[in-house]
């Protein structure tokens, strides 16, 4: 059914003598609808032109399917997982303590005195800190404990840790007014260490472990004066001969801790 002509709009006289255009109602709501709607179209056009634009311009693109292989690429996430675990890890951080350069010269330091020469003089706590470096890196052979872990000197070589510890504990509690030092060292560095009463090893519980607790308890005097002297010699001597039963190196070249006994006279 064909649409009904648009009624032109009339020309009338108006009360002043002057002419007024006279527009049919209906179809001037018409207009203003078709104006209304053809103004919505352009501007559905225009944003659409916009959105083509921007999806086709190669910088946009290119950082799109940037952003897209990071979401996607496991290197990158795995590299995002490593950074994670590394603000949470233990590890690292020891590691990051390692850098540093205070510790680091430190260790030159100490790196600069053979071991015999710290057993020598008496430095028994540099000495294990020296040897638990060699049994982490592996420089030392399986322990007198068959089930300890090979590369933790504490559990696979209690005897060399007490031979060291002991001495330390004994050069504390000569000094003067340091007994209640003694005794702390005794329970944070030897009693913690083996805390049910045992180091794995019949033999060491019952020799160079008991001979520690006998001087805590009060149940056998420390050695003093000459007779520490004597004590000494005799650590160095068993510190010796462990060294060349469970250190490959200082197995092969004896010259190495020939020098500790010879470091303070025989009595």
């Amino acid at each position: 059914m064909a649409s009904e002509p648009k009624k032109q709009p009339e020309l009338v006289d108006g009360p002043g003598g002057d002419i007024q255009v006279v527009q049919d109602p209906v179809w001037q709501q018409e207009e203003f609808e078709e104006a209304f709607a053809l103004a919505e179209h352009e501007q559905a056009n225009a944003e659409q032109a916009h959105v083509l634009a921007e999806q086709h311009n190669p910088v946009v693109e290119q950082q799109d399917d940037a952003l897209a292989k990071q979401n996607n690429n496991p290197v990158v996430e795995q590299q995002g997982d490593a950074l994670a675990e590394q603000n949470n890890n233990p590890v690292v951080e020891q590691q990051e303590q390692n850098n540093n350069p205070v510790v680091e010269q430190q260790d030159d330091d100490q790196a600069r005195l053979s071991l015999e020469t710290l057993i020598g003089e008496n430095r028994w706590e540099e000495a294990l800190r020296r040897l638990e470096r060699m049994v982490r890196d592996g420089e030392a052979n399986n322990g007198p404990v068959p089930t300890a872990p090979s590369h933790d000197i504490y559990r696979a070589h209690p005897e060399l840790v007490l031979l060291l510890r002991g001495e330390e504990y004994l050069r504390i509690k000569r000094l003067p007014n340091a007994a209640a030092d003694a005794t702390r060292f005794y329970h944070k560095h030897i009693q913690n260490l083996y805390r049910s009463g045992t180091t794995g090893s019949s033999f060491v519980d019952t020799g160079v472990l008991k001979d520690i607790q006998d001087w805590e308890n009060g149940s056998r005097a420390t050695p003093s004066g000459h007779q520490s002297e004597i004590h000494m010699q005799e650590t160095r001597q068993a510190v010796n001969d462990y060294l060349k039963l469970y250190f490959p190196a200082y197995r092969i070249y004896p010259c190495i801790v020939s020098t500790v006994l010879s470091t303070i006279e025989f009595a």
